[in-house]
């Protein structure tokens, strides 16, 4: 409802199906154990290896998907899935306050292998900077 009161709605067909195809995907790699591993105190290795495992699942697959040049999540337009992905980058990927740290540095340290993520990233975190900055590591 707010993308689309605020004019973020996919443009076309394609679009659309991409800003669908984002969201099944992030259902498609979104365990309890990811929660799990996020939110309990002194998570085993073995939870936490399965977190960071199913997500860099996920992030390969839309790497390989926005390997096309896009500049959105959903293509040429900014849509509601740019901001949910920024979500993910500022809670999971590069929260330093964990319970779990090792997390987010095993996640950040591949983030930072994928050029197409930090593309798409940057198409919405620019406009979103000064939110971002002002955010405590602990908002999550």
């Amino acid at each position: 409802m707010l993308a689309m009161k605020h004019g973020l709605e996919p443009k076309s067909a394609d679009e659309m199906y991409e800003l669908n195809w984002y969201y099944e995907t992030v259902a498609d790699h979104d365990p309890d154990a990811v929660h799990n591993a996020v939110f309990t105190d002194d998570a085993s290795a073995e939870l936490i290896d399965k977190c960071v495992d199913v997500t860099i699942k996920m992030m390969n697959k839309m790497e390989a998907r926005w390997a096309d040049g896009r500049a959105h999540c959903s293509g040429a337009n900014v849509t509601a899935a740019d901001f949910d992905f920024l979500t993910t980058f500022t809670k999971l990927i590069a929260n330093t306050n964990l319970k779990n740290k090792v997390i987010s540095d095993r996640l950040l340290a591949h983030f930072n292998t994928l050029p197409n993520h930090q593309r798409v990233l940057n198409g919405v975190k620019s406009d979103c900077q000064s939110v971002i900055d002002a955010l405590p590591p602990s908002w999550c």
